[in-house]
């Protein structure tokens, strides 16, 4: 898999992921890393009820539902941000 497509894979689940669980999501941004061919970039915004016990659980199920449907995204890190607007 390309980064491209990667991206791609990566922003479509998140998108509806979050739909489907109910997520109070405002925007979620998925990039390539401009400094490493491997790593995608990602930043989901919560509504700002969110508080930070809650983002980082968020993140971690973002994460592991992300690599459970995707193997094939196993050869890219991610980097995954969280924060409330």
């Amino acid at each position: 898999m390309n980064m491209d497509d990667a991206v791609q894979t990566v922003e479509e689940f998140l998108e509806e992921y979050s739909e489907d669980n109910d997520w109070a999501v405002v925007e979620i941004r998925v990039l390539p890393s401009g400094d490493e061919n491997d790593t995608i970039k990602v930043w989901i915004s919560f509504d700002g009820d969110s508080n930070e016990d809650d983002l980082d659980a968020l993140k971690k199920e973002a994460i592991d539902a992300l690599r459970d449907a995707n193997p094939e995204l196993d050869d890219f890190s991610l980097e995954v941000r969280t924060n409330a607007v």
